[in-house]
């Protein structure tokens, strides 16, 4: 789906230091792997990473779980929009913190990154989920297999950990489930606020 709000259309653009400990970022680029993600989710993310404080931020990406500046983070990208889970305590930013500082360093899952993206595509699309039933005979998001352990991460599943992790379940899936996509669908459900934007392509 497309972001719903751009500072265009009702958003507003906002500088970094409006953000708070454990916002969620969602972002694209001009990557020819994050052409991939959008056009498999028909959405306008394919990313997202988490907040922490002090300039920082967590993320899964290819190196796998790491800890760079704000301004690298969002160096390359072309399109950042930052959420906030309502009402959120001190005490649980603190753990949605805490958590990815725990994982930092665990490597990158590109076959998790890649059942995300079916899951998304078979929970909001008649035409993906008929096709990959007929094909490969998965017919419903339960049938996507989860990890055991919490020994690899890709980006969104990072993020719901850290909130499941933090006593804040963002979703009713599994975090190996949710794709970059989900996010703006969890404002459009009124679960997350929209914050701003933190870079906008329009």
């Amino acid at each position: 789906m497309a972001i719903p709000l751009d500072p265009g259309i009702g958003g507003r653009s906002i500088a970094t230091e409006a953000l708070q400990t454990a916002d969620i970022v969602v972002s694209t680029t001009a990557a020819a792997v994050s052409w991939v993600i959008r056009t498999g989710t028909l959405s306008s993310v394919s990313h997202a990473a988490l907040y922490i404080g002090g300039g920082q931020m967590v993320e899964a990406i290819g190196e796998g779980v790491v800890l760079r500046p704000i301004e690298v983070s969002l160096g390359d990208d072309t399109l950042a929009v930052a959420y906030r889970f309502p009402n959120i305590t001190d005490d649980q930013a603190l753990r949605v913190r805490d958590f990815v500082g725990m994982n930092l360093g665990k490597p990158y899952s590109v076959p998790l990154a890649a059942g995300a993206g079916l899951s998304y595509g078979i929970r909001n699309s008649k035409i993906v989920r008929g096709y990959v039933c007929l094909r490969a005979g998965i017919c419903t998001d339960a049938q996507i297999p989860t990890p055991v352990a919490n020994d690899r991460f890709f980006c969104s599943q990072l993020v719901v950990a850290a909130y499941a992790h933090a006593g804040v379940p963002l979703v009713n899936i599994p975090p190996s489930h949710v794709a970059p996509a989900d996010v703006p669908d969890l404002w459009m459900r009124k679960v997350l606020l929209y914050v701003g934007h933190l870079k906008t392509s329009a």
